[in-house]
């Protein structure tokens, strides 16, 4: 079956939907499906960094990026709160107005990351396959190739990756998408509900939770890690990998390290992951590590962007994954702590509340309540038995229901259904 995939970014880029696509890719591709992604340039976001247009092979898996010629907006005060406020303006007027949604779903798709030559080959290009399957659906790529779908007549398939929390979600263009799908993909059960609400037939709508690729997890090295960075082997790790957003919980945690020194002053907060999209993320977050006490500064590492056996290393060498975050659509990250059998820390929201299972594989916060994440950290630390059961129960759960194997099963019976159709 001859399947394109369009999403927003592809290897090399960091972050969770990338790695969900490159896991469903390969994971298809090594089943024998004929495997195309279609995607932009973008490799970061601020600042803005890009590779190479054009075609390439990732892996043996065809990739064709079109150059995103959206403007690096991580330095700029005006311009960036201004793109805010047309993003969620845009978003408000898109929910209230259900007569415009095809202008809404044109204008999306020549939406971030702006590439409007993606929509001029889809439509004009002699290029077929058996499904399109796209992944997030706010980004334009989505969009565009639910109008590549419907100009070919191939069938189209969505994984919405919903942030059900956020207006920015709920556009009526989105529900127009996903209710003249083929299919469409709810991995979790608060997204399907969501989903279902949006007036999408019951019979189109299949919950797959997401999967990773465990082998790909594999070469985490504890000792290299904190040697390499010089963390004492008696010093306890928190770890948070995601991007420094302020809905992500990084500000949250960076507060909460104040409590949590008082009790622990040898804890460790190392940080990994790209900066925040909008400009207000990330001066709110330079801002935050400014008012970091001098003589707490070199309890806190901020890795940034790392590469893959950085990021195992921390994983492996951590004691506990703390994203208390409520912009999530699922949350893989806490799926590859789970590996290294830690225990995680989310938000008590959906759906992060679906995966992560409160005072069994992990604990559940308040989100903003620094306090309250302070006092589940220390719990934490404290009591090594709780971080093993916890960090155990996860790891069992990850490979009963989480992994990329059961994943594709599920994706192959709606591949199947769905050309059938």
């Amino acid at each position: 079956m001859k399947t394109l995939i369009a999403t927003l970014a592809y290897y090399p880029y960091v972050g969770g939907h990338a790695v969900l696509t490159r896991a469903m890719a390969e994971g298809l591709a090594k089943r024998g499906h004929d495997i195309f992604v279609l995607t932009s340039n973008l490799i970061q976001f601020s600042p803005l960094v890009k590779t190479s247009a054009g075609f390439a092979l990732v892996n043996r898996i065809p990739v064709l990026r079109f150059d995103s010629i959206w403007p690096d907006l991580s330095n700029s005060r005006g311009s960036g709160g201004a793109f805010t406020a047309l993003i969620d303006n845009l978003s408000r007027l898109d929910e209230e107005n259900s007569s415009l949604q095809n202008m809404f779903i044109l204008m999306r798709s020549l939406s971030f990351p702006f590439s409007p030559q993606t929509l001029l080959w889809g439509l004009t290009s002699r290029f077929q396959a058996s499904i399109i399957h796209a992944i997030d659906l706010v980004w334009s790529t989505s969009f565009t190739s639910f109008l590549i779908a419907k100009k070919k007549r191939i069938p189209f398939v969505i994984t919405p990756l919903l942030h059900t929390h956020s207006q920015r979600h709920r556009g009526e263009s989105l529900s127009k998408v996903m209710r003249e799908a083929s299919a469409v993909i709810a991995v979790t059960e608060s997204e399907q509900e969501f989903i279902l609400k949006k007036g999408v037939e019951k019979r189109k709508v299949h919950h797959i939770s997401l999967g990773i690729d465990t082998d790909a997890l594999n070469g985490g090295d504890a000792m290299m890690f904190r040697q390499k960075y010089k963390i004492p082997f008696e010093d306890p790790i928190i770890l948070f990998i995601g991007r420094k957003e302020v809905d992500k919980g990084v500000i949250q945690l960076i507060k909460a390290m104040n409590y949590v020194w008082k009790s622990m002053p040898k804890a460790r907060l190392v940080i990994v992951g790209p900066n925040g999209i909008l400009p207000t993320d990330v001066r709110t977050y330079r801002n935050i590590m400014l008012s970091i006490p001098p003589e707490k500064k070199e309890k806190v590492l901020d890795l940034g962007v790392v590469h893959e056996l950085d990021k195992l290393g921390a994983l492996a060498a951590s004691d506990i994954l703390a994203m208390p975050s409520v912009r999530e659509s699922f949350g893989l990250v806490y799926l590859e702590a789970w590996y290294y059998h830690k225990p995680v820390i989310g938000a008590a929201c959906k759906p992060v509340s679906d995966i992560i299972d409160h005072q069994t594989n992990g604990l559940l916060v308040r989100f903003g309540d620094e306090k309250h994440l302070a006092e589940s950290l220390l719990t934490l630390l404290k009591n090594e038995k709780i971080r093993k059961e916890y960090g155990d129960n996860g790891y069992r759960k990850l490979m009963m229901k989480y992994t990329a194997n059961t994943m594709i099963d599920e994706l192959e019976k709606v591949y199947q259904s769905t050309v059938m159709d």
